[in-house]
């Protein structure tokens, strides 16, 4: 399962999105910018899989989700299994969850249009999968 911790920093150039944990020093960055972005732009879908460790990122209409999940392989789950990140073209981060918000906390951004969205897909996500892992 994916859980390299908290994506905190955040680098945009021309080419797309480079995300990167708080342990990523200035020439880790400056090295990466050198190479492919994490996230292109404009971002392209793509499901959970084993190949891609349970990571996924949906597109709805300028709202990007992404996260991970556990797959079916998984024989345990600790008490979370999964997080997402919500962000809207014009409002950025609208929606947080799972292992990647603080304390493990729902965030949703109070008043955003962008966040029924969010809410709606992941619910939409969470019917579609019925884990056959323990819990």
């Amino acid at each position: 399962m994916t859980n390299a911790g908290p994506l905190t920093q955040v680098a945009v150039t021309d080419a797309g999105a480079y995300l990167f944990s708080a342990s990523a020093d200035d020439a880790k960055i400056r090295a990466a910018l050198k190479g492919k972005p994490s996230r292109s732009d404009p971002p392209k879908a793509y499901k959970a899989s084993n190949l891609n460790e349970g990571r996924y990122l949906t597109v709805d209409d300028g709202l990007v989700c992404m996260g991970y999940e556990m797959l079916d392989k998984d024989i345990e789950c600790p008490e979370v299994c999964g997080a997402s990140v919500c962000i809207a073209a014009d409002e950025g981060i609208v929606f947080l969850d799972g292992s990647w918000a603080p304390d493990y906390y729902d965030f949703a951004a109070p008043n955003s249009k962008a966040l029924d969205d969010a809410a709606k897909a992941r619910e939409a996500r969470s019917k579609k999968r019925k884990p056959k892992h323990k819990r």
